[in-house]
């Protein structure tokens, strides 16, 4: 994750069942899943089981940290079957680009379940054996209830290696002609559920489909497909998180085409002025992007008053709105109502100070009003103050330009 030095996984619920918890089972021996394990191990003193690469590079991480003497350790070999309370699990033969990797297969009462990790389909490895797809196979004879997949990617590469070995007739850079429909079949699970249980419950199913291809060019076939059947696209943006802005998805380059199909149920169910409001928002950060190109030219100063103020007000749009702190017991969620809020503050100072700009204020000293401190600090008020909260702080923007606007005068 560009942009953040240490991600260490949120372990309550393992704190409060520490009980029930037989076990560290881990797939191969990549930072990004063994680095966090000696600060687990501090909370959730556990057993790991890892093959014998993995667990060398886990005990090096142990011995970093002067825990390695209390954690128990259980080197597994491919092929090998492990008991887990009710659970067995069986190490498979996978090849990535880390050495001694595994899939897993997990038998569990209620069926087989199978997380094949981060994997390549790779019959000539630098190291070791070529994955054990046989295996693989007789697990799908005898009837796999789930597969924990990583990535699509990795998918559509197997995928075009075996249309290759079968000497199907290849499509785009050598994916097979049925990428498309093979991609389709995944995504069209998604959508409403209705329960088989007797009480009738509906829900529904979302699939959010993360494509890494080589070099982020998103115009090789694996992300073009996809984006053809999904309709919406997120892209993150390495310079957003290197400024922290979080969550660091590109505004101008993301886009969603099922708006207009929603915008009748936002009407309905929000405010009717939902969809001109997010069409101004978008205006707004398109012509800050345009305004940034002259500014990184001639200069802050060269820009008028009223663009100085579009600049002002797509920052708001950014950081007040855009950027979200996760983690925050408040800010982690925020109802469709206090968005619509917190458009309605931002467009409503934007709108005044325009007004206020027009009649002779100082643009610097609109900027500098203490209501925009209010309206980037909305986001922090608890759902059942908004109401009470939005009435005060569009009182302030119209008092506080207002008093801009005497001095000016006086």
């Amino acid at each position: 994750m560009l942009g953040i030095d240490l991600v260490i996984p949120d372990v309550t619920y393992l704190q409060e069942n520490a009980d029930k918890v037989k076990g560290l089972v881990i797939t191969h021996g990549h930072e990004d899943h063994i680095g966090a394990i000696p600060y687990i191990e501090n909370q959730v003193n556990m057993p790991i089981y890892a093959t014998k690469l993995t667990m060398g590079l886990i005990e090096h991480k142990l011995r970093e940290h002067g825990n390695i003497n209390n954690v128990r350790r259980k080197i597994v070999t491919h092929g090998q079957m492990i008991t887990l309370g009710a659970l067995r699990i069986e190490f498979i033969r996978t090849t990535h680009s880390i050495a001694d990797a595994a899939a897993l297969a997990i038998y569990t009462p209620a069926g087989i379940i199978v997380h094949t990790g981060d994997f390549k389909v790779d019959y000539t490895p630098v190291f070791g054996e070529a994955i054990d797809l046989p295996r693989f196979g007789e697990l799908g004879k005898k009837g796999v209830l789930a597969l924990m997949a990583d990535s699509t990617s990795r998918w559509a590469e197997a995928l075009r290696e075996m249309s290759g070995r079968l000497e199907e007739m290849p499509g785009d850079e050598g994916y097979p002609a049925y990428l498309g429909s093979r991609l389709a079949q995944f995504y069209e699970r998604a959508g409403r559920v209705i329960s088989t249980g007797s009480d009738g419950r509906e829900g529904a199913l979302s699939v959010i489909g993360a494509v890494s291809p080589p070099g982020g060019d998103i115009s090789e076939p694996v992300s073009q497909a996809t984006l053809r059947i999904v309709k919406v696209f997120w892209g993150l943006d390495s310079s957003l998180a290197y400024q922290r802005h979080f969550p660091a998805i590109n505004w101008l380059t993301s886009y969603s085409l099922y708006a207009d199909s929603l915008a009748d149920w936002y009407n309905n169910n929000v405010s009717k002025d939902w969809m001109q409001y997010r069409a101004r928002f978008m205006s707004i950060l398109h012509d800050e992007a345009e305004l940034k190109e002259i500014v990184k030219l001639v200069g802050m100063d060269a820009l008028s008053a009223g663009d100085r103020l579009k600049m002002e007000t797509a920052r708001s749009i950014r950081e007040d709105f855009l950027h979200q702190l996760a983690f925050h017991e408040i800010d982690t969620y925020t109802s469709l109502k206090k968005q619509l809020y917190m458009m309605k503050l931002i467009l409503m100072f934007n709108d005044e100070a325009e007004a206020a700009v027009g009649k002779g204020a100082d643009i610097e000293l609109v900027a500098e009003l203490p209501v925009r401190e209010r309206i980037g600090r909305f986001k922090y008020v608890p759902e059942d103050e908004t109401d009470r909260e939005f009435e005060k702080v569009s009182v302030e923007i119209s008092s506080e330009l207002d008093e801009l606007l005497n001095k000016e005068e006086d």
